[in-house]
């Protein structure tokens, strides 16, 4: 989940635990969304979590967003997947390099391995995510998301009535201000 629920209470300026249950619901229900508007996980795995992929190029594989990578195997043959190959750290350059997260792996020129390029033929064992801690603007815009949800609580059908204005009906999509956030944080080819 992206955010905390003590910290998401507060922005609300709620302090008892009677909607506890469902402000949790509704922050772990954003934090997907975000996660798939993005095309990235802001929360980090375990170190050690092992994920396979599929290299397009012999020299390069791109990978999930990664915070540290412990080790890269390779599956020689096609027909098993063994990762009988383990490459050294010296065997490979995590890019970009000046910059975080890590989305791909190259070969070193001169190196002694190739990705293989059929399927799952490259397994990655690291920590996953974005970074240690989701950047401010993201954790922004699941509160704010989160706190839209949570107000629509009191106009369950959608509509929101004002004497003064009539009603709107309120649409189930991300709030411009939220897309704003996200932006720039929106792995290249995702669509929404």
């Amino acid at each position: 989940m992206i955010g905390s629920l003590a910290a998401f209470k507060t922005r609300l300026d709620i302090s008892d635990a009677n909607d506890d249950s469902v402000l949790l619901a509704i922050l772990e229900a954003v934090s997907g969304v975000v996660r798939d508007y993005c095309g990235r996980d802001f929360e980090v795995t375990a170190a050690g979590t092992a994920r396979v992929f599929t290299a397009e190029a012999g020299d390069w594989c791109e990978i999930d967003d990664v915070v540290a990578v412990t080790a890269v195997k390779t599956n020689e043959t096609s027909s098993t997947e063994s990762y009988d190959t383990t490459w050294a750290s010296t065997d490979y350059i995590l890019m970009p390099q000046n910059d975080t997260p890590k989305r791909w792996i190259r070969t070193k020129a001169g190196g002694k391995y190739g990705f293989p390029t059929y399927g799952d033929g490259v397994q990655v064992t690291g920590t996953w995510g974005y970074s240690l801690e989701p950047p401010a603007p993201v954790v922004e815009a699941v509160y704010n998301e989160a706190a839209r949800i949570f107000a629509q609580a009191e106009s369950p059908s959608g509509v929101v009535a004002s004497a003064e204005l009539g009603q709107w009906l309120v649409m189930p999509s991300l709030h411009p201000t939220t897309r704003i956030l996200l932006n720039p944080y929106r792995r290249m080819g995702v669509t929404a």
